[in-house]
């Protein structure tokens, strides 16, 4: 059984536990890819009481999933016709699904946090996107308490490509504006002055600010990694936060394509 902290010198006390005897071996190097940690000679007691202790600690346990949870998670559902990742408000708490691979039933109430899935959980190169995508959810969720949120994209030179998910590769990159850090998988950079935000777009013949605050908002809104944001003010006053440190540009797609080649 091994334990995994996220960011673990940034003192996040978000965390993973994960019996690797139940998953494939690179689950871990895949895990530590995304900026978690392996915590060395943990004692569960003395772990167990920090947990109780640290205000919005979060730990969740990922296990391989029962007969009966896997037949929820393979199931059809009318949902999945809008795509393979559903959240669905329960009493007390909520379930996240996606189709065919995972499902976490999670509190903002709680401590512990359980996703079940299948032993081969990101083991094909063809579902890294998706494991990716799932363990994201996660930090998404356990992050936002603390005043971070993610995006789907890439960075580079002070500028973050906004992007869907999938072509991401489900990779995010977390601001967090109470540390005025940004963190891109391993990497930890600070705040720099003139950060934009780049929204790619074919049919744009040349570049354009985003002179407007609202339509700014906006961008960052559909880009979060964050699902229902709708109903987390805590989300929506960390965006309206962002809004007043970033710069928001139109870009033409070639202008990227030429960056890329140069």
């Amino acid at each position: 059984m091994s334990i995994l902290q996220f960011q673990k010198e940034l003192n996040y006390p978000i965390y993973l536990k994960v019996d690797e005897e139940q998953f494939y071996p690179e689950i871990l190097s895949h895990l530590e890819h995304l900026g978690f940690s392996k915590l060395e000679d943990m004692d569960d007691l003395d772990f167990r009481a920090s947990l109780l202790t640290t205000p919005n600690a979060r730990l969740l346990h990922i296990r391989e999933a029962s007969n009966i949870v896997a037949r929820q998670i393979d199931e059809a559902l009318d949902s999945d016709r809008f795509g393979k990742e559903s959240l669905i408000a329960q009493e007390g708490y909520k379930v996240y699904r996606f189709s065919k691979q995972a499902m976490m039933v999670f509190s903002y109430a709680a401590v512990d946090w359980e996703m079940a899935c299948f032993n081969d959980f990101g083991q094909n190169q063809a579902d890294i996107t998706d494991f990716n995508i799932i363990i994201n959810r996660y930090l998404s969720y356990a992050l936002a308490p603390l005043g971070a949120i993610g995006f789907w994209g890439s960075l580079k030179d002070n500028e973050l490509y906004l992007s869907k998910k999938d072509e991401s590769i489900g990779e995010v990159i977390y601001f967090d504006i109470t540390k005025k850090i940004i963190i891109d998988g391993q990497k930890i950079e600070k705040f720099k002055p003139r950060l934009n935000i780049i929204k790619l777009d074919h049919y744009v013949q040349r570049e354009t600010p985003i002179r407007s605050k609202e339509e700014l908002l906006g961008l960052l809104t559909l880009g979060t990694s964050y699902m229902e944001l709708g109903h987390n003010t805590a989300v929506r006053q960390i965006l309206s936060a962002l809004v007043q440190f970033v710069q928001g540009v139109i870009r033409p797609t070639e202008v990227k394509k030429h960056v890329a080649s140069a």
